[in-house]
């Protein structure tokens, strides 16, 4: 029992006894319809409905005992006897009753104490994750933008041996600005439920196979080997291309920043258990098994601090998981610890195999 402890029950038990000696005292005082009472409103106070309970059988017990040894035999069990017993009985009740029920009071109001700070730190949290979120965000987008005029200012002055080059600069780095900024207007319209997807019969390798093919200079320029396959050419599944498109891309580009030099991005489709699973593996740093539950929360970043030496702002996972559920399917990491890889799985329902479709 909750409120059960064995030096509650002697205190309790001490309590019914003391009355043999108090009833004379407080017979005095005029208060003797109190004196079998005390311990049960003693025990309700001090301990709770289950000792006042345990009172109320203890005191019953010393009431019997003084009535059987210094009251004429005729009394025990009479009719006076037994309503006197009642009326103790009854008052005694009321009072472990109300004892019960503060008790119920004070634990719902724990419980909305308890949750009320839950919510509380999870708000704050938030709040951390959020500004968190801002400052690594307003860093990202203030590194490529800096990258950007420098050259351009560069090349207004005619200081570039190699002007091409220069450009490329600046175009790769437009373009990450780019993603940056889409990202967060992707997250903007899935928050606001303005987001829309153009589904339709796509053949998922084929949009894996450009998105590997678009990552390809990312891949030979830090010397990552490649490997894709298996791959289940047939399938056929209903999506937006451009949506699912966005997750691959996602996916590898995570593999590829998280992979170091020499390591290896894998990329496979199989059909499993009725559904087109594609799995998308690395042999990078891989991720804490105390983040793991947290790699497709918004916002949230294995290292979220500036000086971490890759980019990213927080928001792709969550853009996959999103985008892939959008899409009836589901999506699922997998890594064994810091250093062991990684690889998520996606899964959508098989619509159709091509092969079977051209058959028919």
């Amino acid at each position: 029992m909750k409120h059960f402890s064995w030096p509650r029950l002697v205190i309790t038990a001490a309590a019914a006894g003391s009355t043999y000696y108090l009833r004379s005292v407080l017979a005095y005082a005029g208060l003797q319809p109190l004196t079998y009472l005390l311990p049960v409103l003693l025990a309700a106070y001090l301990f709770g409905s289950v000792m006042a309970a345990l009172a109320t059988i203890f005191t019953l017990i010393v009431v019997h005992g003084i009535v059987w040894a210094e009251s004429p035999r005729g009394i025990v069990f009479t009719q006076q006897y037994f309503a006197g017993i009642f009326t103790y009985a009854l008052l005694s009740a009321a009072i472990v009753w109300s004892s019960w029920r503060r008790e119920q009071v004070l634990a719902r109001l724990d419980e909305s104490l308890a949750r009320e700070k839950e919510a509380r730190e999870e708000a704050e949290a938030a709040n951390r994750l959020k500004d968190q979120f801002l400052a690594t965000l307003s860093h990202e987008l203030r590194t490529p933008i800096n990258v950007i005029l420098g050259y351009l200012q560069i090349l207004l002055d005619d200081r570039s041996r190699n002007p091409r080059r220069a450009l490329e600069i600046v175009h790769r780095n437009a373009q990450q600005q780019a993603r940056l900024i889409e990202d967060v207007l992707d997250v903007s319209r899935i928050t606001t439920g303005t987001v829309q997807l153009a589904a339709e019969d796509v053949r998922p390798t084929a949009l894996l196979r450009d998105a590997v093919e678009s990552l390809q200079p990312a891949l030979v320029a830090k010397g990552l080997r490649l490997e894709f396959g298996p791959v289940d050419e047939d399938a056929v599944i209903s999506a937006d291309p451009h949506r699912l498109r966005q997750v691959f891309w996602n996916l590898l580009s995570n593999a590829v920043k998280f992979t170091p030099a020499g390591g290896t991005v894998s990329a496979r489709s199989t059909i499993v258990e009725g559904e087109l699973e594609i799995r998308i593996s690395d042999t990078g740093r891989g991720i804490s098994k105390d983040f793991l539950p947290h790699v497709f929360d918004m916002f949230r970043q294995g290292d979220p601090s500036t000086t971490r030496d890759v980019s990213g702002i927080g928001l792709g996972l969550n853009l996959v998981k999103r985008f892939v559920e959008l899409q009836g399917g589901t999506v699922a990491v997998q890594s064994d610890g810091e250093g062991a890889g990684a690889s998520f799985i996606c899964r959508f329902p098989l619509q159709r195999r091509a092969s079977e479709a051209r058959a028919g």
